[in-house]
């Protein structure tokens, strides 16, 4: 899915979001439309077919700017999907944004030591959405390719 809205840099992000809540998702696209970024937004189910993504992406030389990798999921967790990011050696890695409906300060810490690049407890406002995505999006353009996941 493409969703065609303005930003104000004029960039288009690949966004990707790993959820495995429907209503997460909903809400999580919902809040994309109403924050104007204009970007690619794909969504995948479970940590399994988030990572399947990012090889298919990586193996046709397209790359996915954001992957917002949600805490709690199914068949392959966000700390598999990090560390699976962490050994892949991506062209360009993926920054990282771990959504969580929980202020865990053990899983935040965990997250961030796996190369997350920020930890968002759920809901997100539009707004919120917006700045971060924009920060991020800019860092990416702005910053040679690193190795592992995230910043």
């Amino acid at each position: 899915m493409s969703i065609e809205s303005t930003s104000p840099n004029g960039s288009c992000p690949r966004i990707l979001l790993a959820e495995d809540s429907d209503d997460d998702a909903f809400f999580f696209e919902r809040s994309i439309k109403k924050s104007g970024i204009r970007c690619s937004f794909f969504r995948a189910r479970n940590g399994k077919i988030a990572v399947e993504k990012l090889q298919s992406d990586a193996d046709s030389n397209q790359s996915v700017d954001l992957l917002f990798l949600d805490l709690k999921m199914p068949v392959m967790s966000c700390f598999e999907v990090l560390e699976w990011l962490r050994s892949a050696n991506l062209d360009r890695p993926p920054k990282v944004l771990v959504l969580s409906g929980s202020n865990d300060h053990t899983d935040r810490l965990r997250a961030m030591e796996l190369g997350a690049a920020d930890y968002i407890v759920k809901p997100i406002a539009a707004d919120d959405l917006r700045n971060r995505v924009n920060a991020l999006a800019a860092q990416s353009q702005n910053q040679p390719a690193e190795t592992g996941a995230g910043a």
